[in-house]
């Protein structure tokens, strides 16, 4: 029964090409090559050194006997260089020379995502080249192809590997090397060759032996092994660099030189690239290891949970606990502010509080439950300590805020008990400290802002044994009245951070922070992903991280 299957979902695997060009141009001689050719590269045996040779020399022969010829190219000096009687030489020599560098990538490479991204240049390559010769669009075969290979690229992720050996990267090679054949219509013969030659076999030769070889990393130029690039990296890189330059070469050379800087945007969006990947390159294996984002834990809990975490807190001996609740611009700033990024990591309980960062987690595969604010925390914890006779001291906001928010909450919650208030604009923090410790306070909302108040409560926790620590940001203003939250409609939708922008105009610069913490979330799963399946990297050589300025002007979430 299991041979019955593998050999059904063969014959699928080969008659699915040849139908789609079927049924685009009809029964053609050619297509009995291409059939068979696939037929011999789809072949389930091993890969040893004699099938190796064998089944792409078959598959050139059957095409040249199909019909495809290269009858003549482009003279460099003007004219054709036509092939008379060596036309089926010259025509076989090309196929088997695509299908043996394709393999020789392959065999050095075995690595599934740089193998896919190879096959997606070499297919777009394709459409490029339909693009922009009028020969080649001419062509109902050569077009024909583009599309068989288009399929065949989609269809990767359905078709199982045997072994994670795939020979759809074969097959595709070979349909390239037919289209470049059926294309070639007098001068556009040349940028087909150039083309897909330039691209497969340059980054084969410029390297040599030693940067194929898994056992040579070390050889990687120098600036690839400091910025901690990967063996299969730097291939994809120097791939692509390639690809751009000679499509940019044969756009030059046929239409205005303007078009050529379409194909050559690869590079500078290469360096934007890079740049993406260093920032969040040191937070892989801590993510990884920590179940992160960006090296700082959330904890995946709801609103219930963490006011049971926080009551749990209150009381216990030793030094103060902290409870953060960071949002995606508040992420950023860790990521260059070391004293914030220890704060987050040091702090007894971390909070999810942004739709962005709760969206960030889970397209990460590590999901938490709900967004929790520190809004909501704070006026539930509030209610709870007018009950409970718990003593809150408020620190933050501008002179007279705190005063303003006690007034508020004692007549909301009557039973509370707030045993002093005092304001973010201060310079000594030792004396600060040491009025809160004079008060016993059970809770501490600390609202000055990112980084200021993570600063703070690191530097007050070994005075405040057995208080609660909360970050809160601009939840002081708020509680003062000073400012309306968004409705609970725009909070459901999470565009909460939108209502506040649209009504706090000072706010609108941090808007930025939107798109940069998305590309560097996007990257962050890029590169995760790539080096869970790359099982070679370079020495682990973190970052260093900028020292903090103590002069850095203090950034108020209010």
């Amino acid at each position: 029964m299991v041979k019955w299957k593998n050999a059904v979902l063969y014959l699928v695997r080969v008659a699915a090409v040849p139908a789609v060009l079927l049924l685009l141009v009809g029964p053609r001689r050619e297509l009995i090559g291409i059939t068979v050719g696939i037929g011999l590269l789809m072949l389930p045996v091993a890969r040893g050194r004699v099938w190796a040779i064998v089944l792409p020399v078959g598959a050139a022969i059957a095409a040249v006997v199909a019909g495809f010829r290269i009858q003549f190219i482009t003279n460099p000096t003007g004219g054709y260089v036509y092939f008379t009687h060596t036309a089926f030489v010259i025509t076989f020599l090309w196929i088997a020379a695509m299908l043996g560098v394709r393999a020789e990538l392959e065999r050095r490479l075995p690595h599934h995502p740089l193998q896919v991204m190879i096959d997606a240049v070499l297919v777009l390559n394709a459409v490029f080249l339909v693009a922009i010769s009028p020969q080649a669009r001419a062509n109902h075969l050569a077009i024909a192809l583009v599309i068989a290979g288009l399929v065949v690229l989609i269809t990767y992720k359905f078709l199982p590997r045997r072994g994670g050996y795939a020979p759809e990267h074969a097959v595709i090679a070979f349909i390239f090397a037919a289209f470049g054949i059926s294309g070639a219509v007098k001068g556009a013969v040349s940028i087909s060759l150039l083309g897909p030659l330039a691209v497969l076999g340059v980054p084969f030769l410029i390297t040599a032996r030693a940067y194929f070889s898994p056992a040579t990393e070390a050889v990687l130029p120098h600036w690839f092994r400091k910025n901690r690039y990967s063996q299969y990296e730097f291939v994809g890189a120097v791939f692509l660099v390639t690809t751009a330059l000679v499509s940019a070469a044969i756009i030059a050379a046929h239409h205005p030189i303007g078009y050529a800087f379409i194909p050559a945007a690869v590079i500078p969006a290469g360096y934007g690239w890079d740049r993406l990947r260093r920032r969040v390159a040191r937070f892989v294996d801590i993510d990884t290891e920590r179940g992160g984002l960006f090296g700082i834990r959330f904890a995946p809990i709801t609103l219930d949970q963490a006011m049971e975490r926080v009551q749990g807190m209150i009381g216990i001996p030793g030094p103060a606990r902290i409870v953060v609740t960071p949002n995606p611009g508040a992420v950023l700033v860790s990521m260059r502010d070391p004293a914030l990024r220890a704060a987050y990591i040091n702090a007894d309980l971390v909070l999810a509080d942004g739709i962005g960062i709760v969206w960030a987690l889970r397209g990460l595969g590590r999901p938490v439950p709900a967004r929790v604010t520190g809004v909501d925390l704070t006026v539930r914890l509030m209610r709870w300590a007018g009950t409970r006779g718990t003593r809150v001291f408020l620190l933050g906001g501008r002179p007279r805020v705190a005063q303003r928010a006690a007034q508020r909450l004692r007549a909301r919650f009557p039973g509370i008990n707030i045993v002093g208030a005092h304001h973010g604009y201060f310079t000594a923090d030792a004396d600060v400290i040491s009025q809160i410790a004079a008060a016993r306070p059970d809770i501490v909302l600390v609202g000055m802002g990112v980084p200021r108040q993570e600063r703070f409560m690191l530097a007050a926790r070994a005075e405040l044994s057995g208080a609660v620590l909360i970050g809160v940001g601009g939840t002081l203003d708020l509680l003062a009245g000073l400012i309306k939250r968004a409705p609970q409609a725009w909070q459901q939708w999470g565009l909460e951070w939108v209502y506040r922008t649209v009504h706090e105009s000072h706010r609108i610069k941090r808007v930025w922070d939107i798109p940069r913490f998305i590309a560097l979330v996007l990257t962050l799963r890029a590169v995760s992903a790539l080096a869970s399946a790359t099982p070679i990297r370079p020495p682990d050589r973190p970052l260093p991280l900028a020292p903090f300025p103590a002069n850095r002007r203090i950034r108020d979430e209010r």
